[in-house]
């Protein structure tokens, strides 16, 4: 049952991005259909229109059609955060804070290396 809902999922998003898509792809199929009888400026051959006029058409309205979607009855939810306050001290004896003065041998090779003192110097002049 799972795989029949994510395959189902996979289909309507990708039915949902490649709308525009195949309204193009439509479009160049039928080129000559569409400027010959749906075109709006087909009696205008100057304006060499070939169509295009309808293809912005059904552009803006697979647009309008999917933003009409998103704009849909809203759900609107409040979200009140209430503070937490701890009263008093907590003590958890296994924890310690970290000593920051203790050596630790792994990290000698880091002591001393400053990366912005290498970078930020005045160039060396050439003798």
């Amino acid at each position: 049952m799972r795989i029949v809902i994510a395959i189902l999922v996979m289909i309507s998003l990708t039915f949902q991005t490649m709308v525009k898509v195949a309204i193009i792809g439509w479009y160049e199929l039928n080129k000559d259909y569409i400027a010959k009888n749906l075109c709006e400026n087909r009696d205008k051959p100057q304006m060499k229109c070939c169509g295009k006029c309808y293809l912005h058409k059904q552009l803006k309205k697979a647009e309008d059609g999917s933003s009409n979607d998103k704009q849909g009855p809203s759900k609107t939810t409040k979200i009140e955060l209430a503070e937490f306050v701890i009263p008093h001290k907590i003590n958890i004896p296994y924890f310690t804070a970290p000593d920051t003065h203790q050596y630790n041998p792994a990290m000698q090779h880091m002591h001393g290396f400053d990366p912005l003192v290498n970078i930020f110097h005045p160039p060396a002049m050439a003798c």
